[in-house]
């Protein structure tokens, strides 16, 4: 069996793994129609833009998904939703997809996202959820 991933993140290439560019979305784009069929996507979106803590800044809630117009809040919403995007070519393409973030989200009022819950799309779906406290282990 053989195992490959390929990493995309703005940290390794401000460029070319930039989501919120052009340039960003069509390199994602390209990796994820490298997946074979039963791979996986794995995405990490910006934690204080939907995280628990914030949300006194960032606004989300159930009537107002996609937040206050900040720019932190707006650069997650484009994450989320191309995301989402790339989720469904993925599984379109008979892959999986996995979406990180923190426990007691708000990630979940997105309707790109609810999208991808769907119970038609659950069985490409995997579902981990982080503990809501993490205790570090030295």
């Amino acid at each position: 069996m053989l195992l490959i991933r390929q990493a995309f993140d703005i940290l390794h290439d401000e460029v070319f793994h930039d989501m919120t560019s052009d340039v960003g979305l069509l390199k994602s784009l390209e990796l994820t129609l490298r997946l074979v069929a039963s791979g996986l996507l794995f995405g990490a979106l910006p934690c204080q833009s939907f995280g628990f803590m914030s949300c006194g800044t960032h606004g989300r809630d159930a009537a107002t998904p996609y937040g206050n117009n900040f720019p932190f809040v707006l650069v997650g919403n484009l994450c989320a939703i191309r995301f989402a995007m790339l989720a469904c070519i993925a599984m379109a393409r008979g892959c999986f997809w996995m979406l990180e973030n923190p426990g007691r989200t708000t990630i979940y009022h997105l309707p790109a996202i609810q999208l991808l819950l769907h119970p038609c799309l659950r069985p490409r779906t995997v579902r981990w959820i982080l503990p809501q406290f993490v205790e570090t282990l030295y």
